[in-house]
């Protein structure tokens, strides 16, 4: 009898526990657990850990903390830094410490106005999404030597005339 009590009462103190409990509460802390405990990653390209780069052709700024650089120019890489660099979508010159001609992720960094950021990982990209992520369409003086050929010079031909209208 006194065991059927203690039950009924840990029953009771349960329910009044859970009727203090905000509608929803248990759901809200589930749903922002994975955001807070993890960070999620985007691939654009093929993640590689190292990249064959004697010379950089050119590079170009996406955002705060990411950017594209041409090892030839056809050879577009993104690179992701390991925090965001306010000066990085101004900045006219960048400096990438590598003591061999490779660059490394997570090992090499990149210099932005004198200090140093760990590259963080670096994606080949097709020449296609590279365009994508700098915001920049197809255009023809992009194409590469011979790419636009007979197409632009037709483009630029008048219409012939309709006989008869």
């Amino acid at each position: 009898m006194n065991r059927q009590r203690t039950i009924s009462s840990a029953i009771l103190a349960l329910s009044a526990a859970l009727a203090l409990t905000p509608a929803g509460a248990q759901d809200t802390a589930t749903e922002m657990e994975p955001t807070s405990d993890r960070k999620q990653v985007v691939l654009y390209g093929e993640p590689v850990d190292r990249v064959y780069a004697p010379n950089i052709h050119s590079w170009q700024a996406i955002d705060s903390q990411r950017l594209v650089l041409y090892v030839t120019a056809f050879r577009p890489y993104l690179v992701t830094l390991n925090r965001k660099v306010n000066a990085l979508n101004w900045e006219h010159r960048i400096a990438i410490d590598n003591r061999t001609s490779h660059i490394d992720a997570r090992f090499d960094r990149v210099f932005v106005d004198g200090f140093p950021y760990r590259i963080e990982r670096i994606e080949k990209l097709s020449r296609e999404t590279a365009r994508t992520l700098l915001g920049r369409g197809r255009d023809k003086d992009e194409d590469a030597p011979g790419e636009a050929g007979e197409e632009a010079e037709q483009e630029s031909l008048p219409e012939p005339e309709q006989e008869g209208s």
